[in-house]
């Protein structure tokens, strides 16, 4: 039954504290949401922190790693008892190790930024500048020739030539053997680099550039296990086994330079 005794007034009055009431509890309940939805973030914000700071120290490892593979590399082609040179497609000397170097009787400094044409004998430049065109063009595993060079005195010696296509396909590595002191390999084991899929040279890549595998996942768009059978099976393929020996095939066949 209904309170007769009570006023509309009074009804009013009483309405509009029970509505206070509940107002205050509304702004109560949202006070709890918003700081419930501030500690969560804070803690994505932390673990965010964390992942970052863990990533920049594997990062820095891996960097510092390179370095130093890279450091012997560079020793390793310097003084490699086969002449090197790198040459880009007009044939200029981007590269010359130390063998190269006294192959043709020429400082190192005094070699660099020539064009290769020039120690060849004339007869000989347009067999070359053939030979040079088919590495980049065609871009086989290997591109063989013999011909004759010139030396700082110039003295004529027979060598055999080999060149390498890089895969930026903006190099060639040169290496010269002299004939008179014997056949013997210039380059390294034929490596079925066609073989790798595409995702396994992007792998690749990545692994010699120092990328960590969740690194290489969040580049690639996949999971760090697939990252990890990649990788594994692009190095089951090269037949190579460990990251130095990974970096140093990467840098011979132009993959990463120095």
């Amino acid at each position: 039954m209904s309170d007769d005794r009570t006023t509309p007034a009074e009804a009013s009055k009483l309405r509009r504290a029970a509505e206070k009431r509940v107002a205050l509890q509304s702004t109560d309940a949202e006070v709890i949401a918003r700081d419930m939805d501030a500690k969560r973030l804070l803690h994505e914000l932390q673990v965010h922190q964390i992942e970052l700071e863990m990533q920049h120290s594997e990062l820095q490892q891996s960097h510092c790693a390179l370095d130093l593979l890279l450091d012997q590399y560079a020793t390793l082609y310097d003084f490699a008892p086969v002449s090197y040179m790198t040459l880009n497609c007009k044939s200029h000397i981007l590269k010359c190790n130390l063998a190269g170097a006294v192959l043709v009787g020429l400082a190192r400094s005094a070699i660099n930024r020539r064009q290769f044409t020039q120690f060849v004998a004339e007869p000989d430049r347009p067999l070359f500048e053939s030979f040079l065109e088919k590495a980049f063009k065609e871009r086989p595993l290997e591109t063989n020739c013999e011909l004759k060079l010139l030396k700082k005195d110039r003295t004529e010696i027979c060598v055999q030539l080999k060149a390498q296509a890089g895969q930026s396909g903006q190099e060639v590595l040169l290496a010269i053997v002299d004939a008179g002191k014997g056949k013997y390999p210039l380059s390294p084991a034929r490596i079925p680099m066609s073989a790798l899929t595409r995702r396994e040279f992007e792998t690749l890549k990545y692994v010699v550039e120092g990328k960590t595998n969740s690194a290489i996942a969040a580049l690639m768009q996949i999971s760090p296990k697939s990252v990890e059978t990649y990788r594994s099976r692009m190095m089951q393929k090269l037949g190579i086994n460990n990251v130095p020996d990974l970096v140093k095939f990467a840098l011979l066949y132009g993959v990463i330079s120095l």
